[in-house]
């Protein structure tokens, strides 16, 4: 009889952690009490613009804009001074969400969609990579994520491991919409997002604790000390759900039960300011997750540690940033095979070894030169190697064949910037970055497991590819009301090793092929928006964009089976009712549209918004198919809007409420699989009580919308996050 390995082999790699976890708990994120709505946050010191930087106006003009960001250009700028929109949002908008996860709560940013419409409690992770300006996802995201500055996409499989950064230890988070950003080169098709964590800037602490609806409950706790030189934090978070079903009603069977997770985090910080030019740092972290999907065979775990060193340097020569970062994992899923009547479950894929690893450093110089031009220019590099080990094809009660495969890939390149201004009215952004990936060490070797026969020995041969991306943007000052921005830019996206070599199964009877012939994608495309003060109290903003993505790696439909199980190659058995797909460098995907938002502030305590967003997609071309051609990008709506009003007078109560509605679409390539559009809201209330104590309630979903975030070729369909209440303290010392 088929013994489960999954769990053996994981939890003696977690032993090997053991003995490094406590150093990590003095090694990473960063805590700091909430900065009041109209300061900057900790984690971003601002500096004096230069004398002969564009005008501001005073008063509470549009365009007057103090706010420094980051993420749009790698250095310091204020929000004024962009070509393109960012959004930025804040530790006190944070305390008034309902969210448990930092991907609940960028909901609130339209346009914000992971591959499934799903909170990433309930989501395998091939599930929440990101989808944004309609370019679509499989498991790998197109934008890039960042936390201060270093990326947290999966170096194996490209997405994101959400609850790994406790939502209680964000200060800010800035999201850049579109390829404007591509000076930071791979991923950043769609977007850059930057999860700024709070840094210990004075000594205190902070704990929270709530639970509440399918006994869940989420502790976080951090403390922190300060000095004139010397900032250290250490905290973490445990987070445990029995979870809800994921299945509707009448399609479960008896294996189905609830979707459960859970996870501990742990980080810290240490930083030195070594003298008045040069301050040092040293971060870590440690993630452990273990998630059931809803029936016994689909189980996921995922263990993940992290380092991270730097200095940041102040010259006569201009300022200097350097950092080094390595991460560790090992990941391990299983995956069945449901009966029709979903009374019985058949293991199909035992994923019990996935470990990657990889290793980066980036250098960076900035000054402003020649009177007016702030100048910037660095070198980033990234080496990754991973690989899957997984038994499949279960017969008899054991499974019965055993696969490795995997490689390695080197990232890097070689970027300069340039932002200076036209007169007192034009600001320009023009960039420039040289890419490299290499891809090398490829193999996938398939041997039966009783016999040790070879069925499949396959040496993939070394790829070298280079990539030169650009942005060129301007923003014209039109007078104090009224500013206008454009920007056109390029970028790509490397396959990841995932895409590359290693094949996946779904629920549903979903068999999924790699491609180790992947091409990179190439993105070119353009924004132009406006942003406008109607009045002192009413701001409008618009954006249009329009993007063409070459190349575009989607998952292609290759053939259906009937009511019995078929061979179909290269996926080989697929179940019966299933669908065999391979990653395929489809073709070019056009995503078009444009992007509003409304912000009206009647009172100091009163904030009203809405945002929409209208993005229609479409496979322009698709060499060999056809059948595609014409149709919309798969899992990416063409409408969505959010509305949301928060009221914040601590004396009193603070709370806010947020509706947000996804239209229709596609679950494949052939637009046969439609899901419906769906409107939640969510609401939180707080009250500050004595000094130092919060209580507060969140109701997520609060109608208990009923919507689908999946539906497959059998007919199986997964439902997305039903009423949740929470309730909870917050103390800050």
């Amino acid at each position: 009889m088929y013994r489960s390995k999954p769990h053996t082999t994981l939890r003696s790699h977690r032993s090997a952690w053991a003995g490094w976890a406590a150093l990590l708990l003095f090694a990473t994120p960063s805590f700091a009490p909430a900065a009041p709505a109209n300061v900057v946050a900790p984690a971003i010191q601002a500096k004096e613009a230069p004398a002969d930087t564009i005008d501001v106006p005073d008063g509470d003009s549009v365009v007057a804009v103090s706010d420094i960001v980051v993420t749009a250009t790698r250095t310091e700028q204020r929000l004024l001074d962009l070509p393109v929109r960012v959004t930025v949002l804040d530790r006190a908008d944070i305390d008034l969400s309902a969210s448990r996860t930092v991907d609940e709560y960028l909901r609130r940013v339209v346009g914000f969609n992971l591959s499934r419409q799903a909170s990433s409690v309930v989501s395998h992770p091939g599930a929440q990579a990101l989808n944004m300006r309609g370019l679509g996802a499989s498991s790998a995201s197109r934008t890039l994520v960042l936390v201060n500055g270093l990326p947290l996409n999966d170096p194996f499989g490209g997405w994101i491991h959400w609850s790994s950064i406790p939502l209680e230890n964000v200060q800010r988070i800035e999201v850049v919409k579109g390829g404007s950003s591509g000076i930071w080169g791979n991923r950043a098709l769609g977007g850059v997002i930057n999860i700024i964590t709070q840094k210990p800037t004075r000594t205190g602490m902070r704990v929270s604790a709530q639970g509440g609806s399918y006994a869940t409950f989420r502790g976080f706790g951090a403390g922190a000390y300060k000095s004139d030189r010397v900032g250290v934090l250490a905290g973490g978070e445990i987070f445990d759900t029995d979870g809800y079903p994921v299945v509707p009603a009448e399609q479960r069977g008896l294996i189905d039960g609830n979707a459960t997770s859970k996870h501990v985090t742990l980080g810290g910080r240490l930083e030195y300011a070594a003298s008045e030019s040069l301050d040092l740092y040293f971060r870590g972290s440690y993630f452990d997750n273990d998630q059931n999907l809803g029936t016994p065979q689909r189980q996921n775990g995922m263990e993940i540690g992290s380092l991270r060193a730097g200095a940041d340097l102040s010259t006569s020569s201009g300022s200097w940033q350097f950092g080094l970062f390595g991460r560790d994992q090992t990941y391990f899923n299983r995956i069945g095979s449901a009966s029709p009547d979903r009374s019985t479950e058949t293991p199909t894929l035992d994923q019990f070894h996935v470990p990657s690893t990889s290793i980066g450093t980036n250098l960076q110089w900035s000054r402003t030169s020649f009177g007016s031009h702030q100048l910037a220019g660095g070198l980033d590099f990234q080496w990754i190697e991973g690989e899957t080990n997984e038994h499949y094809v279960f017969v008899d009660g054991d499974f019965t064949r055993l696969r490795e495969a995997g490689g390695q890939q080197q990232l890097g390149g070689a970027y300069f910037q340039d932002l200076f201004p036209l007169g007192p009215k034009w600001r320009m952004q023009a960039s420039g970055r040289l890419n490299l990936w290499r891809s090398y060490g490829g193999t996938r070797l398939e041997t039966q497991i009783q016999t040790e026969e070879i069925r499949l020995d396959e040496t993939y041969p070394r790829r070298t590819e280079w990539r030169f991306n650009y942005t060129l943007g301007t923003r014209y000052l039109a007078n104090d009301r009224l500013s206008l921005r454009a920007s056109f830019y390029t970028g790509f996206r490397a396959p990841t090793l995932n895409e590359l070599y290693k094949p996946f199964r779904a629920s549903g009877g979903i068999v999924t092929e790699p491609n180790p012939g992947l091409d990179p994608e190439d993105l070119i495309g353009t924004d132009v928006g406006a942003d406008y003060q109607i009045s002192r109290v009413l701001t409008a903003r618009v954006t249009a964009f329009w993007n063409l993505l070459e190349n575009a790696i989607a998952e292609a439909t290759i053939g259906l089976a009937d009511s019995v199980p078929a061979t179909i190659e290269p996926c080989g058995r697929v179940p019966a009712n299933g669908v065999c797909r391979q990653l395929d460098n489809l073709g070019t995907l056009r995503s078009v549209g444009f992007e509003t938002e409304l912000e009206y502030s009647p009172h100091a305590f009163w904030l009203i918004g809405a945002s929409y967003l209208f993005n229609p997609t479409e496979v322009l071309e698709a060499p060999g198919r056809p059948e595609v051609v014409g149709s919309s990008v798969p899992r990416s709506p063409e409408n969505q809007f959010v509305v949301r009003a928060s009221y914040a007078n601590p004396a009193i109560i603070e709370g806010s409420i947020v509706g947000r509605y996804v239209g229709t679409r596609f679950e494949d390539d052939l637009n046969e699989l439609e899901q419906g559009g769906f409107f939640t809201l969510d609401l939180q209330l707080s009250r500050l009580f004595l000094e130092h104590l919060e209580a507060f309630l969140s109701v997520e979903n609060l109608l208990d919308v009923d919507y689908e975030v999946a539906v497959a070729t059998n007919g199986l369909i997964r439902h997305g996050t039903p009423r949740l209440i929470n309730i909870g303290l917050r103390v800050r010392l």
